[in-house]
């Protein structure tokens, strides 16, 4: 015990191989694909090009080189407890995020919820009468 009482251990070493940094690619290109098809949806200008091939595979690339140049964080995404459970919360959370996109920053939806008869109406809201800008 080193330092004031607390014990201290060597930090294992983690080897990066082929192998390693093709599953933690893929892991990454799996946690990418909600925010490269829910992000367009918000701003197609902004966020489109994070939908096509080119851009998708540049940022996918980008991060994983950012995440195997770590030994500490690529030991860490490629653990059970590292990036799976983050990507399955995504996955769950995207229809989340596009209903709120639809009602609260798009507002194309109107919900009327009847609370005494535990039902919920959405409908589509008609721009069509309106010209494109």
């Amino acid at each position: 015990m080193a330092d004031g009482g607390r014990e201290t251990r060597p930090i294992e070493t983690f080897r990066v191989d082929a192998e390693t940094r093709a599953d933690i690619k893929a892991l990454i290109a799996l946690a990418y694909v909600p925010v490269g098809e829910t992000l367009p949806l918000i701003d197609p200008y902004c966020f489109g090009p994070l939908g096509e091939a080119k851009t998708a595979d540049g940022v996918i690339s980008a991060v994983s080189d950012i995440v195997c140049g770590s030994p500490r964080v690529a030991a860490w995404a490629a653990s059970a407890a590292g990036l799976m459970p983050w990507i399955k919360l995504a996955y769950a959370l995207k229809p989340v995020a596009v209903n709120v996109l639809h009602h609260h920053v798009t507002k194309s939806v109107e919900v009327e919820v009847d609370r005494e008869a535990r039902e919920m109406t959405v409908t589509r809201r008609d721009y069509t009468m309106y010209s494109a800008a």
